[in-house]
């Protein structure tokens, strides 16, 4: 099931629900957009925990598969949507009495995607890191210097487009609001892909003879 489709459903039963509770509130109360709203902002909270644990098996597969873009652009546009029907509900001119904040509304509600939104740079660094540590293995048992270029060639390639798009994704999900978490994957995950070439270039060394190369790995224990 696509995560945005379920989001979508999820948005029309709380829109809803939310109807009802307003259309009940005003024949019991005076301030019936100010109850619905109290009441709204405790479900955001309730349903945090499990929507974040959701997305994030959405977005990041077990494996730390590559994410998309696109389904991270896609799931904040869809919370988005949320926050914006019930904003639309609960300021209404049909409404008696007092409004809440249409900025408060909105906040409550973008606030789902808090706690996806603060790990979801730490998420890209796992991947990335993951990528270039595959490099500087494979860097470091190559068997000729071509290869050990190829390595390097690839390595290069996969840091510099990999970077980008996990910036990209990063910025388009946290809207810009966890910089320094996004700071931190980029500078985190450039190193290791500078290890990864920094693997090749002893490596090319040590097959030019230049450097000795390493020993051999021990044997396991009670082998003859």
């Amino acid at each position: 099931e696509e995560v945005v489709e379920w989001l979508d459903r999820l948005h029309e039963a709380l829109r809803q629900g939310l109807i009802k509770e307003l259309q009940w509130g005003e024949e019991v109360f005076p301030d019936a957009g100010l109850f619905a709203a109290a009441l709204w902002t405790d479900l955001m909270k309730t349903i945090a925990e499990p929507l974040q644990t959701r997305l994030a098996a959405a977005l990041f597969p077990p494996n730390y598969g590559e994410p998309h873009l696109k389904a991270a652009s896609e799931v904040v546009a869809a919370v988005a949507r949320l926050s914006l029907s019930a904003a639309h509900l609960l300021s209404s001119d049909n409404l008696a009495g007092q409004h809440p904040p249409v900025s408060a509304v909105l906040g409550d509600t973008m606030a789902v995607l808090g706690k996806a939104q603060r790990e979801y740079a730490e998420r890209e660094e796992k991947v990335l890191v993951r990528s270039a540590n595959a490099f500087t293995a494979q860097a470091r048992s190559a068997a000729s210097r071509g290869e050990v270029l190829r390595i390097m060639e690839e390595a290069s390639h996969a840091g510099l487009a990999g970077l980008q798009q996990a910036a990209e994704r990063a910025l388009a999900f946290t809207c810009g609001a966890e910089g320094v978490g996004i700071a931190r994957m980029l500078d985190q995950s450039f190193a290791a892909f500078v290890e990864a070439l920094q693997a090749g270039v002893v490596r090319l060394r040590q097959l030019a003879k230049i450097d000795p190369l390493p020993p051999p790995a021990p044997g396991p224990k009670g082998a003859a």
